[in-house]
């Protein structure tokens, strides 16, 4: 079990994605799903190394009688017909809200959808989707929160991820 993940290791972490994903393409579409992945993202686009063109996704997911409802609220703006596309995440937990997103984007013809997130908990996955490109597996059911993740809509802007 974890009780944080320090600022130094999400810094060599992102650098570590940033430098593997810049070798895997020439160019690239990087679009955030906000609100959590704005800092995650920030930091890793300064570590790749090949021209990209940042966008952003705004969803919200919520339980519905028991069922997870994905609503859009704001769309791509980039084209990426043809394109590398990356989605960036800052956590993948039960793993409908990046299929959605990857979904949505792949009926956009993209020459390719990855995605990226910082954390996976893998454990809670309820449909058949993993990331690409991982930060940190997270073993436990924990909930965290710090760079980028809130708790109670707070604590975004901590430098390291913390565990309640």
């Amino acid at each position: 079990m974890i009780t944080q993940i320090g600022k130094e290791d999400i810094a060599k972490r992102v650098e570590e994605l940033g430098k593997q994903i810049s070798s895997n393409y020439d160019e690239l579409v990087v679009i955030g799903l906000l609100n959590g992945s704005f800092i995650f993202m920030a930091d890793l686009v300064r570590c790749i190394s090949i021209p990209v063109y940042i966008d952003f996704i705004r969803i919200q997911s919520y339980i519905n009688n028991q069922r997870s409802v994905i609503k859009l609220s704001s769309s791509n703006s980039i084209q990426i017909r043809d394109k590398d596309v990356l989605v960036v995440d800052d956590i993948i937990d039960s793993g409908h809200s990046l299929q959605y997103i990857t979904n949505l984007l792949n009926n956009q013809h993209p020459k390719s959808v990855k995605t990226c997130c910082l954390l996976d908990k893998r454990n809670n996955r309820s449909c058949d989707i993993d990331a690409d490109y991982v930060g940190f597996i997270l073993e436990d059911n924990d909930f965290v929160f710090g760079y980028g993740l809130d708790y109670d809509g707070r604590y975004r802007n901590l430098d390291h991820i913390a565990v309640k």
